[in-house]
Formats: structure tokens, sequence, C-alpha cells
């Protein structure tokens, strides 16, 4: 109900909370996320921007039946993220390169992306990446200390999506499960990293 409310297309765009962003001749909206809340959000930016929307990708847990049309499924798992959270992950990147200085991407990353997700880093393999998310998981960390590591060892979190989308414009559609709304927490695939390596 909130996207239905905030977003709705226009004669030169899309308008986002009031604000209005106009697409240029030629320029396409992509809509890219992941996670336990991203589906009701994806449905709705159909329903409300229909073919405005060029192309997309959302991944989803195991289980949601979904009526998606403009925008592509990937299925995958949480907590713990399987090799169908690689691919998910790597059409995502796919995605985020493919767009140009005019595009819009709405970003729709809600909590459980980080497994549904999971792209590790060159010299990490996908198995010891699936042991850190198990060992962070089962260490009784904050959320925000566990997501600090995750994000650190991943080719697509910490802002690394959104450098890939450079220099195209980002539309954030967040919904918080986390204590204090840090929107690097939240969504951190598409915002500035506020954590550093040490």
């Amino acid at each position: 109900l909130a996207t239905r409310n905030a977003v709705r297309r226009t004669d030169d765009g899309i308008e986002v909370n009031g604000t209005e962003y106009k697409l240029a001749p030629g320029a396409r909206l992509l809509v890219l996320g992941a996670g336990k809340a991203t589906l009701p959000i994806a449905e709705a930016l159909e329903e409300q921007l229909g073919d405005r929307i060029d192309a997309g990708t959302v991944i989803l847990r195991r289980g949601e039946t979904h009526d998606l049309g403009r925008i592509e499924v990937y299925l995958a798992d949480h907590p713990l993220p399987t090799k169908e959270s690689v691919e998910g992950a790597l059409r995502l990147e796919s995605l985020a390169r493919s767009v140009g200085p005019d595009d819009i991407v709405i970003a729709c990353f809600t909590g459980g992306s980080s497994a549904l997700a999971s792209l590790p880093p060159d010299g990490i393999s996908f198995d010891d990446k699936r042991r850190l998310h198990e060992m962070l998981l089962g260490s009784g960390m904050p959320i925000a200390e566990v997501n600090s590591v995750r994000k650190h060892v991943s080719t697509i979190k910490g802002g690394r999506l959104a450098a890939m989308i450079e220099p195209a414009r980002i539309i954030n559609l967040t919904v918080s499960d986390v204590a204090g709304d840090t929107l690097d927490i939240i969504t951190d695939p598409t915002v500035p990293d506020t954590s550093t390596t040490a």
C-alpha cells in the first residue's frame, strides 16, 4: 500500500513521494531488488507504472508466489545463501552494468537481501561465503555488525551495485526492519557504506 500511494507514472516519467523524475527520450526505467518485503513493492510498481518499466530483476524467497510480468524473478533461500543467490546476484550485476546515464533504477532491497543476493568477491568461494554467513548468524552479534562484515565480503553490497549503476539515477524504496533505520544496513547494495574494513 505504501508503494502504491507513493509511486505513479507521469507524462514524462514517474513521480515518487511527490518528486517527479523525468525520463529523457530513449531512457529506460529498471527495477532491481531482493528481500523478504520486495515482492509487494515490485507488484505495486508494476501496477502503478505498467509498461513504463523497461526491465528488472528481483530475488525472492523460494516458495513465494508472484504474478510479475515486466520484472523477472529469481527464487533463492534465506537465511543462508544458495547457488541461486549467486545466479540472481549475477543478473542484478548484469542489469546494473547495462544502464545508461539517462536511465533510472528503482531499487527495492529489503531485509533478507544479504542471503538472497549473495555474490562473493574474487578469491572467495561460494562455500566459504556461505560458511561465513553461518558463523555470523550463529555469533549472536547485532545485525548491524553482521551486515558490516557481510558487505565487505561481497561484489554488490556496501554500495558496490550503486557504483555499477553510476551515473544513472537511483531511487531507493526502502522497508526498514532495523532499529535506527541506518540505510546502508537496510539497503546496502545501493547506498554508500558507512562502515570501514577496520
